[in-house]
């Protein structure tokens, strides 16, 4: 249940407590204004029957607040209303976070080939157009595409992420990684990825956590929201 505090805050009742919104759209002094005005008539709902303070989550929408903004809004909150901001959260992403997303997301494009003895660490996913010889090695935080022949060894996910992908036009490697499950291959497992010569193959972890090879075309199966960005932020109070 919702309820509307003119044009300044909503008030919503959730099962871990009280949710404040607030207006994103007018200044902070205004806001802090606007909050003392119409939330003065609404004190009763902020009453605790032992007399502690009210816990609330407070949403900023997509307003950045200073670290003193937010004790500013914290003591307004507690002295005037008896309300304790347990938490203050917004839609917005701090700069670490965002420069973090920018290179999940990123992919690095290269032309050349990774030869014996040779190592190349990439952060987000790459696009290797080229080949990975035996003896050499592509190290990637995100997934690994290799427009050419994978013959060495590729470790993708290396920060960490299971959901990671190898991809090559010719799969066949001498080892790969992905999120620090390794599997090396065989001979014998090698002439019988040879025999798929110029069909695009990957490799990913399955649901049991095991490095499994597969045809690029089953993706659609094993990772059916592989081609969806990133879960965006619900938006935010609309304000008139």
């Amino acid at each position: 249940m919702t309820k509307e505090l003119r044009d300044y805050a909503a008030l919503k009742g959730t099962i871990q407590g009280l949710k404040l919104i607030l207006n994103d759209q007018c200044s902070f002094s205004e806001l802090l204004n606007g909050l003392e005005e119409t939330l003065a008539g609404k004190k009763a709902l902020f009453v605790s029957k032992r007399n502690e303070p009210l816990h609330a989550v407070v949403d900023t929408g997509y307003r950045f607040l200073t670290e003193k903004q937010q004790e500013e809004l914290r003591v307004f909150l507690s002295r005037t209303f008896h309300i304790e901001a347990v938490e203050i959260s917004s839609h917005l992403m701090k700069k670490k976070e965002a420069e973090k997303a920018i290179e999940e997301v990123r992919i690095t494009k290269l032309l050349r080939v990774v030869r014996y003895g040779q190592e190349v660490e990439i952060e987000g996913d790459v696009l290797l157009i080229g080949d990975v010889d035996p003896g050499g090695e592509i190290r990637s935080t995100g997934s690994i595409y290799v427009f050419g022949s994978l013959r060495g060894r590729a470790a993708a996910g290396t920060g960490g992420d299971a959901r990671a992908i190898i991809c090559a036009a010719f799969l066949d490697p001498s080892e790969l990684e992905i999120a620090g499950t390794v599997k090396t291959f065989s001979e014998e497992e090698s002439e019988d990825v040879s025999e798929t010569i110029g069909m695009f193959e990957s490799a990913l972890l399955n649901e049991e956590g095991n490095l499994v090879t597969e045809k690029v075309q089953n993706l659609r199966m094993s990772r059916p929201d592989f081609d969806k960005g990133p879960k965006q932020p619900e938006p935010s109070q609309k304000w008139t």
